[in-house]
Formats: C-alpha cells, structure tokens, sequence
C-alpha cells in the first residue's frame, strides 16, 4: 500500500477549507443584521450524524480504527473529544457591537467516510485530526474570550494554541502590522522551496490573511497530525499483519507530517527575516508580543522532541527487526529499507527527505540576527 496521493490531498484541503469556515452569522444590535453563509450548507442534523456514536453505514474498519485512537493515541482522542463536545453553535461578541457566531461544519468522524482498510483509515484518521485541530482553534478562541469577558477584534489576529490540559496560548496580533506569506514567494530560491511551499506559503489562506500567526496555527495543527502518527506505530503493525510491513507503511504515511516540522521551521524563519529586514516597526511589535513568542517556542520545542523521538521509534524498531530472525532493517540516504527472512528483495520508504535540505541553511548564520528574540521554551 502507498501514500493516498495527489487526489486525496486536494480531497482533504477541500474538506478542510468547510471544516474551518463553518457559518458564521454576524449582526449589528439593534439596527442591522445581516448573514455571512459559509460554503457549507451541512445542516443541524447532518451536523451530528458522524458523531463519535455512529457514521451511517460505519464499517468494522472505521470503528477499530476508532478504538485504536482511543487506546494509543489519548492526546488525540482528547483533541476529538473536545471537539465532539463542543455545541454545534457558539456565539460571541466582537467590538463595534457586533454579535457573531460559529458552527460546526463537519462532524467528528466525517472524514473517515468512504474509505476502507485499516491503513488507509488511519492515515485518513491523521488527516481527521489535523483538521479538527484548525477547527477546534476557532471554537477556543470564542470560548477564551467569553470565560475572560473579551470583545474579539476584527483589527486583530487571534488565535488559541491548545498543547495540553496544563499548557495553552491565547495570541492577539494587530492585523495591519503583519504581512501575507505570499510575499515571501520571491524571496525563496527554487532550489529551497519544498512540498509544502505552495501549499502554505503560496497558497493558504490562513497565511495570507493572519501571515506568520496563519502559519503557526498550521503548525500547530500539523503537530498533533504527527503527534497522532507518532503513537500509531503498533496499530499499524496490526493493520499490516506483520511488524516489517507495518513499520513500513507507518513510516510512508508519517514522514511528510515529520518532514513539516523542518519546512515550517524555515518558513519561519524567513518570515522573520524578511520582517526584520523591511517591517522594522511590525517585527519590534511582534518579538515584543509576549503570547506570541511563548506559544512559538513551546509548539517549536514540542514538535521539535517528537520528531526526535520518531526518528529514535525507526532505530528501536530496525533493532528489533535484525534480531528477530524475520527480518533485516537499515537506513541508508534517508531510506528505510526492510527485507524478510522469506524474500530476496528489500522494500523501501522514505524517512524525512527534507531534513539534510534544510537543517544545513537553518543552522547557517543567515538567521543570527533574529533566533534570540524567538527563542525555545
């Protein structure tokens, strides 16, 4: 089995794009009032139809893959479950006395329809969590202004980074004092730009609208992708009927979520640089937003600890491969290779393919002038 593809991928950024937007209704008391219908039209009842009780026409696959989650991955099913919680509308209050709300466009478990077999249901379920991560980011920021008595600014970037029961960030940013992604296009030789360029850099939405916090809350969404994969290694080895087979396809569906880590590390940091360079006055402003510098560190940190400790999982899992008996592992030029006892030929996947690109120009001295004011926490 390989990757889902090119067609999957724009499958799932179309799903994304009704996961994030919901449909917001938006009124000026007492005089005006007025509706912003999103591209959505799901409706209340559709709304809780793929809840985590039932998807009409489930398949065993789906709810073992379900239960899977459940038992390796319980910062993952903690991210759906706050999600699942949630109620379909929640209302807010933003300045200039306007009323908005947002609701839940998809339900919990949507994208994990139409689809079948244990690893497919699995990356599909990776996928899953990344969006509900970006959705669940809205909802948090409705949610922290109206425990804190906040009016939510049109003028503002904000955004809610959740890590864990005990650790999160609430980030707000004048708009106007940021710039989109998109500017950096020309800035980025060819020969640096990686899968994700176009993708995040030149493409999506998030970035150019709310620029480097856009970014960072794709990252952190890519985060808890790769944090889902990171616990999913023995669910896969089960899904394959083998451990050679499993760690293979664990390692071809998970490396592009581990490779995002370096590719938005350096998007970051040219972000920064360019700031630097010609927003002066903006880059003062936002090496100075304490909220901001603290939820970049910390999700830098995090992310940074997880892909160490996925390439640590591949090693662990190589040594266990050679001395079973059943099987020989290497890696070599950034190839995990794996050949049965049984079989003369070696199957292969990729393990982070964009880290000897990067990491070379990311520790370089083009980035010294800006690293202290961001620094890790």
């Amino acid at each position: 089995m390989r990757d889902n593809g090119e067609g999957v991928k724009r499958y799932m950024f179309n799903k994304l794009i009704y996961l994030t937007l919901g449909i917001i209704i938006v009124s000026l008391s007492p005089h005006m009032a007025f509706a912003l219908v999103g591209t959505s039209a799901t409706s209340s009842n559709s709304v809780l139809s793929g809840s985590t009780a039932s998807i009409r026409g489930e398949t065993g696959d789906i709810e073992w893959v379900k239960k899977a989650t459940q038992k390796y991955s319980p910062d993952s099913w903690n991210i759906l479950m706050q999600y699942e919680n949630l109620p379909v509308e929640m209302e807010g209050n933003k300045k200039g006395g306007w009323l908005v709300s947002i609701k839940k466009a998809q339900a919990t478990f949507d994208l994990l329809r139409n689809t079948s077999g244990k690893a497919e249901i699995l990356a599909r379920m990776a996928v899953n969590v990344h969006c509900i991560t970006l959705t669940l980011q809205r909802f948090l920021v409705f949610q922290h202004a109206r425990e804190n008595k906040l009016l939510m600014d049109w003028e503002r970037a904000e955004a809610f980074f959740y890590l864990s029961p005990a650790k999160s960030f609430y980030v707000s940013f004048p708009i106007q004092s940021l710039f989109p992604a998109g500017r950096l296009v020309p800035e980025i030789t060819d020969n640096m730009k990686t899968p994700l360029f176009d993708e995040y850099i030149r493409r999506n939405s998030n970035a150019q609208r709310f620029g480097v916090i856009g970014l960072l809350e794709e990252f952190h969404a890519l985060y808890f992708k790769s944090k889902y994969y990171l616990d999913m290694l023995e669910a896969y080895k089960i899904a394959e009927g083998s451990d050679a087979d499993g760690l293979l396809e664990w390692v071809r569906h998970s490396t592009a979520a581990m490779n995002a880590f370096y590719e938005f590390e350096f998007f970051f940091h040219e972000y920064f640089l360019y700031m630097k360079e010609n927003h002066a006055v903006d880059y003062a402003a936002l090496k100075s937003c304490r909220s901001f510098v603290a939820a970049y560190g910390a999700l830098r940190v995090a992310y940074e600890d997880l892909v160490k400790e996925y390439e640590d999982l591949i090693r662990l899992e190589m040594t266990r491969l050679n001395t079973s008996g059943k099987a020989q592992a290497g890696l070599e030029n950034n190839i995990l290779w794996v050949r049965t006892a049984s079989s003369s030929k070696s199957k292969g996947a990729k393990v982070l393919p964009q880290k000897d690109k990067l990491m070379p120009v990311l520790n370089s001295g083009r980035y010294r002038t800006i690293m202290p004011d961001f620094p890790k926490i």
